[in-house]
């Protein structure tokens, strides 16, 4: 599986700061995030979502 958490934040004109201070998650957890170094639990990509208006099923890609 791989995030598509910052694909997502770009096309909506989101920052990474504004998605930090919408989520309470900081900027490098975010950027791990982004880059896949890190998954995020299942919480934390609903938290994500949510603050993003999208859905789980938006900002990650099973194909991978």
């Amino acid at each position: 599986m791989k995030c598509l958490i910052e694909t997502v934040r770009l096309k909506k004109g989101i920052t990474q700061k504004d998605l930090s201070e919408r989520t309470g998650i900081s900027q490098p957890r975010l950027s791990n995030y982004e880059n896949n170094i890190i998954m995020p639990s299942m919480v934390t990509l609903f938290k994500i979502a949510e603050a993003m208006g999208c859905s789980i099923s938006d900002i990650m890609d099973v194909k991978e």
